[in-house]
């Protein structure tokens, strides 16, 4: 658990606290969302989106702001939003044009370019007054993200490809509005998990 969601070797202190939570009866999955909210994950998730977004590590001030905001109940997909939704990453990544930019979200947010259907819905969003972050955020909270998000959590925790039935299932909860760190420690606490381990 600490290597899959700390990226590091358990410190002895930490290995004692997570075994003495688990031999007094406290869940797996409770164990994993214990993890999940540390300061250490929230850092190592906002570097993340940083990484993956603007290609670069978040300076102190702003990994400073959204730990912060996370630990207030602030959501990954609010966080990627507006890291996505910032000027820096329409200048750097969308090269300053709007088209430019919703293919560049596409591209990272989906792996694909924009289709047509895409860019005439968000230029009317946009003529209507929606912000970057507003389009942004709207493209983080699809269907279409939600399924490519858990389809990359089943080979990062259960070392396999997602099945349907799990991938409707917890796409679907992410779609009702179940935080991402919940679907993880759901994951990471199962009995596959556990087996595998």
């Amino acid at each position: 658990m600490y290597r899959d969601l700390l990226h590091r070797d358990p410190d002895p202190r930490g290995l004692t606290y997570f075994s003495g939570l688990v031999s007094n009866g406290v869940s797996r999955t409770q164990v994993a969302a214990t993890v999940e909210s540390t300061n250490e994950f929230r850092i190592a998730t906002v570097q993340a989106i940083f990484m993956k977004y603007l290609h670069r590590a978040a300076d102190a001030n702003a990994l400073d702001y959204f730990v912060g905001f996370l630990a207030a109940g602030g959501t990954d997909e609010q966080v990627a939003a507006a890291v996505a939704g910032s000027q820096e990453y329409f200048q750097k990544r969308g090269g300053n044009s709007f088209h430019g930019y919703l293919n560049a979200l596409y591209l990272d947010a989906f792996g694909r370019p924009i289709d047509p259907g895409g860019q005439a819905f968000f230029q009317q969003a946009r003529a209507n007054g929606a912000s970057l972050t507003d389009i942004a955020l709207s493209v983080l909270r699809s269907g279409e993200y939600d399924r490519d998000l858990v389809a990359g959590y089943y080979p990062t925790y259960l070392r396999r490809q997602a099945d349907g039935g799990g991938l409707n299932f917890f796409s679907g909860q992410l779609q009702r509005g179940v935080p991402d760190e919940l679907v993880i420690a759901t994951l990471v606490g199962s009995e596959e998990y556990f087996a595998r381990v």
